[in-house]
């Protein structure tokens, strides 16, 4: 980080801290307001994405190795919160049925996926047939990437999973549903990284 973004960043948790109360009980009643005062405060020290909801839960969404150290890096700066609970990944989701990706509703309860495995099973190409999505082709790829990484949560996506790509036509055998996509992949993983897709 710059020393501009340590410094917005210091200033992003010590606003935060002075507000907590105020921040969870606007996040329970208007997440559109939540985001109007969390968001710009945010972007002066890092252009990471970031989720909040559930019980006063606040965590960072990195794509990349790359990010999730900056993330990491976020979180550490944090002060002692009283009620809030932060996080540098968001965790697995514990049951992926639909999402929203801009315009477009997915239903993943369809979706059937195939693993390849490289680097001695410590890296992963998941290849997801898409049943039933209405989006353009693009949307689509971005909407199945985002699944793989709700599916298994941000630090195990961005270790362990190489690629996501779309299957060009329903695959005829060797393929699951989507659902089995996190403990089939704790159970052929090399077990260096079994901890990252635990539960």
């Amino acid at each position: 980080m710059t020393a501009a973004n340590v410094k917005a960043l210091r200033a992003f948790w010590a606003w935060f801290v002075d507000n907590e109360d105020d921040l969870a009980e606007l996040l329970q009643d208007d997440g559109d307001d939540f985001a109007a005062q969390i968001h710009p405060r945010i972007r002066k020290a890092t252009e990471l994405n970031w989720e909040a909801g559930g019980d006063d839960e606040f965590a960072l969404c990195p794509r990349t190795r790359a990010e999730l150290e900056e993330a990491e890096q976020f979180v550490a700066a944090a002060p002692e919160l009283k009620r809030w609970r932060v996080s540098a990944a968001r965790p697995p989701k514990k049951e992926l049925t639909f999402f929203n990706l801009r315009d477009f509703r997915f239903d993943v309860r369809p979706w059937i996926y195939r693993l390849m495995a490289f680097e001695d099973r410590r890296l992963f190409e998941v290849q997801v047939w898409t049943e039933g999505a209405r989006a353009p082709r693009d949307e689509v790829g971005k909407a199945a990437r985002l699944a793989v990484a709700l599916a298994l949560g941000d630090r195990a996506f961005v270790q362990v999973i190489d690629r996501v790509t779309i299957f060009a036509e329903r695959p005829a055998q060797s393929a699951l549903p989507f659902e089995h996509l996190r403990p089939h992949l704790a159970s052929v993983a090399h077990p260096d990284i079994v901890p990252l897709l635990r539960p």
